[in-house]
Order: structure tokens, then C-alpha cells, then sequence
């Protein structure tokens, strides 16, 4: 947990919590939802919904300026991304 007294900056959406969906489907449903109930609940930015290497995803900043992404991701694409490391060098 992070406690910041006072004024925050805010973050930039490279920096975000990632949602896993189980299926594309559901990306886009859960864009449709953010677009339509987005003002009802204070959100603040919903991007366009994005495909690359067979993932969709779309990022949205809530009400407090942080910033998630929904995506279709499994557990085998975490699986692989772990066994291949840190790869930075």
C-alpha cells in the first residue's frame, strides 16, 4: 500500500494495473460498459480498444487519475513471460 499526503502527480497511462478478461469478447464488452456508464462513474479517459499479437486491450483512467488496462491476457501468456526472465540485460 502506498499512502501520499497531499498532492499527487499524476501518472501517465505507461504506468497502470493490468485486468485480465478471459476472451476478446469480454475486452470489448468491457469497453462498451466503460463508454456507456463512464460518467456515472466518474471515469476519466476510455482509449480506443487495441489488438497486437492476438491481445485486446484498452486502457481507461478513473476517477482518481489512475490508470488501468483491460485485456485479454492468460495465464499461459504470464507463464511464458516469466520463464523467459528479465530480459533487459
Amino acid at each position: 500500500c502506498v499512502c501520499v499526503e497531499g498532492e499527487h502527480k499524476e501518472q501517465g497511462p505507461q504506468n497502470r494495473f493490468k485486468l485480465a478478461a478471459a476472451a476478446a469478447a469480454e475486452v470489448d464488452a468491457a469497453h462498451a460498459a466503460a463508454l456507456a456508464h463512464g460518467e456515472s462513474y466518474g471515469i476519466r479517459k476510455v482509449e480506443n480498444v487495441e489488438e497486437r499479437n492476438g491481445i485486446r486491450s484498452f486502457p481507461l483512467q478513473d476517477m482518481n487519475k489512475v490508470w488501468w488496462e483491460i485485456a485479454n491476457l492468460s495465464q499461459a501468456y504470464y507463464d511464458d513471460l516469466f520463464a523467459k526472465g528479465d530480459v533487459r540485460g
